[in-house]
């Protein structure tokens, strides 16, 4: 107790009594001190955003504000070392010469003669009048007097029996819906308007129902393919079919994507999907599925992690914060060596690495928190998963520390998600995750959504051979 309490206290009358009051002050301004940090974690949690968890950057209503770039630091437009792009030559379909008959200038007639070294030419692309051609073909039946019947002749080669649209207008309804995300609506009003193509919304539908028929042959090939890969990052996202919940499940690697939907988000898609048992490496986040199906070789998410750090030094509580920004300072010591690992030779890689994580495990393990505390349960989540967590370190050319991968490919879906609100049947479900499987792998391999649509037209209605999204096939 302060000189200054003792000695106010020795003036008052009733000493016992104020001794009381003030143990009651003492206890007040305790469970004062308890609320207040109770509601600066609760503040905390609400104010969470992409940046210290796992919530998507969509859902950061009130983003904070971005710094202001300082005048003169840096000029607008592209910078030092930036790969500049410039418009390349288009191939024309028509060459149409323009000559030149008096001197724009002063009008004289008396002109040389035209040198083919004094040629310039200028571009432009134009729609034609009429973008869509109708063909209408006439079949001349003839009596057949052995069968006692008309018989009518085929239809020519590339013509699909029974659909309106060819082969080409086909894969571009399909390419519209898979790439841009349309509506069946807006395909219509693109048709109707620009095509002067008099189509029903019924007929769009139809016609990319037929594409996603057409895209099942290549799309079953990958997702075999996906219990022999030796490595692969997996995600999920929500999905709604009707009002009812659903799940898109996403395996990829840096060259295939492929997407599920199911009614579940349990591990039980991940055995239907990889097996009982699969053999190669799974990166993912934390989500207690991938916990269940641990595998022999399994990576966690390391930027999921470091979201929940980044919260931690939000806390009030010192020793929560302190440990959330001392594992953010190890963090960027390990992601810092990650990246320089190529100027390393594999034995000086291991023994910095070695190193490292000995000094980061020594500190971790030596930490102790009060139960409950957000500082305690990522500590145990460390020790549980310690060798998930660092596994890259040791195997850095099979395994990545994060699961930007799968993320990336994600955002195809949460894109076409945004705009349809989902899908209303099996038949929809199943076109979602068939264009997207093609849409995504074909950008991951370089190649063209729009030619490999065709492609699988044509193997559809024409009985041609079947492109695969696989690589090298």
């Amino acid at each position: 107790m302060s000189p200054d309490i003792e000695e106010r206290l020795s003036q008052v009358d009733d000493l016992p009594r104020a001794l009381e009051a003030i143990k009651v002050l003492v206890e007040c301004v305790k469970f004062l001190e308890k609320e207040n940090a109770q509601l600066k974690e609760k503040i905390a949690r609400l104010e969470k955003n992409s940046s210290t968890s796992s919530k998507p950057p969509s859902s950061d209503i009130v983003k904070p504000p971005q710094a202001q770039r300082q005048r003169g630091v840096r000029k607008c437009g592209g910078q030092a070392g930036h790969k500049g792009s410039c418009r390349s030559k288009l191939k024309p379909d028509i060459i149409e010469p323009v000559h030149l008959e008096s001197c724009p200038r002063c009008g004289c007639s008396e002109l040389g003669k035209e040198d083919p070294k004094n040629v310039k030419f200028h571009q432009q692309a134009e729609l034609v009048v009429k973008p869509v051609k109708v063909t209408q073909y006439n079949l001349h039946g003839r009596y057949c007097a052995c069968c006692k019947r008309v018989r009518y002749p085929s239809l020519p080669a590339g013509v699909i029996q029974g659909h309106v649209f060819g082969p080409r207008l086909l894969s571009l309804c399909g390419y519209i819906k898979a790439t841009i995300g349309a509506s069946v609506s807006n395909i219509t009003e693109l048709f109707v308007d620009v095509f002067e193509l008099p189509v029903s919304r019924g007929t769009i539908q139809n016609a990319i129902f037929r594409v996603s028929d057409s895209l099942q042959e290549p799309y079953d090939e990958a997702l075999e393919s996906l219990r022999k890969e030796k490595s692969l990052n997996v995600d999920e996202t929500g999905w709604k079919e009707n009002g009812k919940r659903f799940w898109v499940w996403l395996f990829c690697t840096p060259l295939i994507a492929c997407f599920v939907i199911r009614p579940s988000r349990g591990s039980l898609v991940l055995k239907e999907i990889l097996g009982e048992v699969f053999g190669g490496a799974i990166t993912s986040d934390f989500y207690s599925a991938y916990v269940c199906y641990a595998t022999a070789i399994q990576q966690f998410c390391l930027a999921h992690f470091i979201r929940d750090l980044k919260f931690l030094t939000t806390l009030s509580q010192d020793v929560s914060r302190i440990f959330g920004e001392k594992l953010l300072d190890y963090m960027k010591l390990i992601f810092a060596l990650w990246h320089k690992r190529q100027d390393l030779t594999p034995e000086q890689f291991q023994n910095e690495t070695s190193c490292l994580e000995a000094s980061l495990k020594s500190y971790v393990f030596a930490q102790e928190f009060p139960k409950g505390s957000h500082a305690r349960r990522i500590q145990s989540r460390m020790i549980k998963h310690w060798d998930s967590m660092f596994r890259f370190l040791k195997q850095p050319d099979l395994l990545d520390p994060t699961n930007n991968t799968a993320e990336q490919a994600l955002r195809l879906l949460v894109h076409l998600r945004r705009i349809s609100q989902g899908s209303r049947s099996l038949a929809g479900r199943l076109w979602t995750a068939r264009a997207a499987t093609v849409v995504v792998s074909c950008r991951k391999q370089q190649r063209s959504t729009w030619t490999f649509m065709q492609q699988a037209i044509s193997s559809h209605f024409f009985n041609t051979s079947s492109p695969s999204l696989m690589p090298g096939n």
